[in-house]
């Protein structure tokens, strides 16, 4: 340890990945991690990713699923 330098242990721990764009893969990603992950500060940070990637999922969803009850609508002769 150089002069000045704090203990390992007492630097916060700061880890870059790059999440991918399918919020599938972004929440397996981040409940892989999750469940290795010992220190609070990084578990706290990586639940509210999860809970971000996780209402991003519901939202894609939900558009997902009104856009595909449109087109049926619109194909359905008898129900349009």
């Amino acid at each position: 340890m150089w002069p000045g330098q704090q203990p390992a242990k007492e630097i916060a721990e700061v880890t870059t990945i790059i999440m991918p764009a399918d919020t599938d893969d972004r929440i397996r990603q981040l409940c892989a991690r999750l469940r290795t992950t010992e220190n609070d500060r990084e578990v706290r940070a990586i639940v509210g990713k999860l809970r971000a990637a996780i209402a991003e999922h519901l939202r894609r969803a939900k558009s997902s699923l009104g856009t595909q009850a449109a087109v049926i609508r619109k194909m359905d002769p008898e129900g349009g």
